[in-house]
């Protein structure tokens, strides 16, 4: 390989860097804020209030997230999940505050208001040209996609857990009228006394026995 080559190989490297650096600061500098500073992780709290319904409160607790309003339940991890993604959608439009009608706008007053941790954020109406959302956080009104989700409907129903158990969760034990099960360390049922089972027509409310880490507890179902 000659000089004139090699050199001309360095040039194009150069370039090459140089380039890769001008774009990277050029989309950097592209970026668009995130609708809070709510780090996905560092959501503690959520809640979503429509005029006409009963407020809707979700809390974190020891990792795990749980209705606390209007019912006390185990939420579904997935749809607390576009809460996390709410609090970090990018803001595509930031509008000045000169000359708004916030009426016009669905503001004023909001459609429903979602409160993650301290943030109040209120929803508007829709830009009929892209379908963005329109929505006030402070005294900023600003324009990001519309969060299709049922997680911020007036319904709570969506966000209990789909299933019966958390993950730490194991049953163990059944007791009805007449007849207890166990789940032996094998994992085998064992049914006591098994002569006294109760047909179903007699079956009141049935106590189930949980494992958790932290040990048993005990729950009713009816």
């Amino acid at each position: 390989m000659n000089r004139n080559t090699l050199n001309l190989g360095l040039a194009v490297l150069v370039a090459a860097l140089a380039g890769g650096a001008w774009y990277a600061q050029k989309q950097s500098a592209a970026a668009k804020p995130a609708l809070t500073a709510i780090a996905a992780e560092g959501l503690s709290s959520a809640s979503v209030q429509w005029p006409d319904a009963p407020e809707i409160k979700l809390v974190k607790q020891g990792g795990q997230w749980q209705l606390s309003a209007p019912v006390s339940a185990r939420a579904d991890r997935f749809e607390v999940l576009n809460f996390s993604n709410l609090a970090t959608a990018e803001v595509k439009e930031t509008l000045s505050p000169e000359g708004l009608d916030l009426k016009q706008l669905g503001l004023d007053p909001p459609e429903r208001v979602l409160t993650l941790n301290d943030q109040r954020i209120e929803f508007g109406a829709t830009d009929p040209i892209e379908s963005r959302r329109y929505v006030k956080l402070g005294d900023k009104v600003m324009l990001i996609d519309d969060p299709v989700s049922a997680a911020f409907d007036r319904d709570y129903q969506d966000l209990v857990a789909k299933e019966l158990f958390a993950a730490d969760e194991e049953l163990v034990g059944i007791a009805l009228p007449g007849l207890s099960l166990s789940k032996g360390e094998d994992g085998s049922w064992k049914a006591e006394p098994a002569s006294a089972a109760a047909p179903l027509s007699t079956v009141g409310r049935a106590s189930i026995r949980r494992s958790r880490s932290r040990g048993l507890t005990r729950s009713r179902l009816s």
